[in-house]
């Protein structure tokens, strides 16, 4: 969250976070001073065949918990990591959303592969002939899901894009929040990022030799892929 009173300053008054080295912004605090390593199996997918058998994947069981369950059927796993982060933003800001005009909060998001995860378990399920694919799959296939939902459950009427910038998705939509607020144009931006590991995004980094079959290791010698 950023939040500003004057149009030449801008500050950062809240943030969430949900990654494979910490599930809050705490954990994930915690995580990154005590030297935890995120990287391991992937069980989200097969990758047998790949060169690089390792990956980060948030690994939370309750995922879903606070979701109902006609909600998880339409929504992908980016959506959900997305919907978690930005709610521990919003709550860790303070804001009181009940006496904020939300036309003036804006809605900036990174994007990238969006419910590609989803669709390739329609497409799994469609190829194999095993069982009738769920059209629901493909709902949130576009990477800009996830700026209508945060935008539609808490009724933010502001300005609001999604930004597909490849690794630099999240970082570009910060910049962009950040001269919203600068200019004056709006009071408040969301702004952030969510991405999902998923089978093309796997497939991509190893195609390119930029996966090492071992956990990372940037600063070693003898260490393969470009992590």
């Amino acid at each position: 969250m950023m939040n500003t009173k004057v149009s030449t300053r801008v500050a950062v008054t809240g943030l969430g976070i949900i990654t494979a080295v910490g599930e809050s912004l705490l954990a994930f605090e915690e995580g990154i001073f005590n030297g935890k390593c995120g990287i391991g199996p992937v069980s989200l997918f097969d990758t047998t065949g790949f060169p690089c058998q390792f990956a980060a994947q948030v690994k939370k069981k309750d995922l879903e918990d606070g979701f109902e369950a006609r909600e998880i059927k339409r929504i992908s796993r980016c959506d959900i990591l997305g919907l978690i982060a930005a709610r521990e933003a919003i709550e860790d800001s303070g804001l009181d959303l009940e006496i904020c005009d939300r036309s003036r909060i804006g809605i900036i998001l990174g994007g990238g592969a969006g419910g590609m995860l989803s669709w390739e378990q329609y497409r799994r399920s469609s190829w194999s002939g095993q069982s009738r694919p769920k059209p629901s799959l493909l709902l949130p296939f576009s990477n800009c899901t996830l700026t209508d939902l945060i935008a539609g459950k808490y009724s933010l009427s502001g300005p609001r894009a999604t930004i597909s910038t490849a690794c630099s998705s999240s970082a570009t939509s910060i910049g962009y929040g950040f001269d919203l607020i600068r200019s004056g144009d709006q009071d408040i931006v969301v702004a952030g990022g969510s991405e999902a590991l998923s089978e093309l995004t796997f497939a991509g980094f190893n195609a390119i030799r930029a996966m090492d079959p071992e956990y990372c290791r940037p600063l070693i010698k003898t260490a393969r892929g470009c992590h």
